[in-house]
């Protein structure tokens, strides 16, 4: 009698092992881009704060760095204000390219304030925006808008 297995039954095992690899590495996915969305929602609950403390020191809002234009974050000193006055203690950094922070102030005495924008990931497109956001525009009038998508906006009224 011989010892051992067939092909048959390795190749069985090898197939078994590979669809379970694979339900296994998708989810580890789509938790790390949750985890990531829950980064970048945690990022823009500690920018709103330092907004506010920064507002309450000084009676403005951080200057806009592009005049009549937002401004995201994929050059270093995004928010720099906030850091070099200790109200963030650090620059937020995108967790990965193609996402970015971006904020543009639009002045006191109106509901929107200054607006902090980002995308999340494994979020579902919503047009209403997601609990605790804001979508102060139309559908294709500006960024933060009613359209259909993953913008993750914080309006910060003054």
């Amino acid at each position: 009698m011989k010892k051992g297995f067939t092909l048959v039954e390795l190749l069985i095992v090898f197939s078994i092992i590979g669809i379970l690899s694979s339900i296994i590495l998708g989810n580890v996915h789509i938790a790390r881009i949750k985890g990531i969305d829950a980064k970048i929602e945690a990022d823009m609950y500690n920018v709103r704060l330092a907004l506010l403390l920064y507002n309450d020191s000084t009676a403005q809002m951080p200057v806009n760095k592009t005049p009549g234009a937002g401004y995201c974050n994929d050059h270093s000193d995004f928010l720099s204000e906030l850091v070099t006055s200790g109200y963030l203690p650090k620059s937020i950094q995108a967790p990965f390219s193609g996402i970015y922070y971006c904020y543009y102030d639009y002045g006191s005495g109106n509901s929107i304030g200054a607006v902090v924008a980002t995308s999340l990931q494994a979020a579902a497109p919503t047009a209403v925006g997601y609990p605790g956001t804001c979508r102060p525009w139309a559908a294709g009038t500006n960024w933060c808008s009613t359209e259909n998508n993953t913008e993750y906006c914080i309006c910060n009224p003054y």
